[in-house]
């Protein structure tokens, strides 16, 4: 792996640097950052280059490397701002998203709840209109046959009053006779 040998050059660069050895570190330092596409590493190595270029005294060598450094490094927190700007964007989307389905799931519920409901009342209403048909035409028959009954008693009566006319009117006659 790529990275691993730029840390052992890099480790083998701060040996030799400790041991005296400054031009053979800077060459190390070089071959590591060869070796490395981590933009961190990358920029840890070039902030070490520029160190040991300062204190060999070489010093606008050391300058273009701070600022190769400070590029690098501003590259990276760059990556690392969009890095975390995305990551919020998808915690949003997710939230997001999860509002939605908890809002669809509720409208479905409802849904569902009144649709039971209006079965429920429908069912109801059948039942209440099994029970109370039989009632009305229970209630219908029993007027019709009070009707019915009422007429008969009637019709003697009514025989009664057309005959008593008819029976007074020899009486009537007979009392103008007289």
């Amino acid at each position: 792996n790529r990275t691993n040998w730029a840390k052992a050059h890099q480790f083998r660069a701060t040996a030799c640097w400790n041991l005296g050895r400054k031009e053979e570190a800077l060459e190390e330092i070089k071959v590591a950052l060869s070796f490395t596409r981590s933009p961190d590493l990358r920029a840890r190595l070039i902030l070490k280059h520029a160190k040991y270029l300062k204190e060999l005294g070489q010093f606008e060598q050391a300058y273009e490397r701070m600022n190769a450094y400070r590029l690098c490094h501003d590259t990276l927190l760059k990556e690392k701002y969009n890095e975390g700007i995305a990551l919020a964007k998808v915690r949003f989307e997710t939230t997001e998203k999860e509002h939605r389905l908890l809002e669809q799931e509720q409208a479905l519920l409802l849904a569902t709840e009144t649709q039971r409901r209006r079965a429920v009342q429908r069912n109801a209403f059948i039942g209440l209109a099994a029970v109370l048909l039989p009632v009305a035409l229970l209630l219908y028959r029993t007027m019709r046959n009070r009707q019915r009954l009422a007429q008969k008693e009637k019709e003697p009566h009514r025989k009664q009053v057309d005959q008593l006319p008819a029976q007074q009117e020899p009486t009537s006659i007979n009392a103008q006779l007289e």
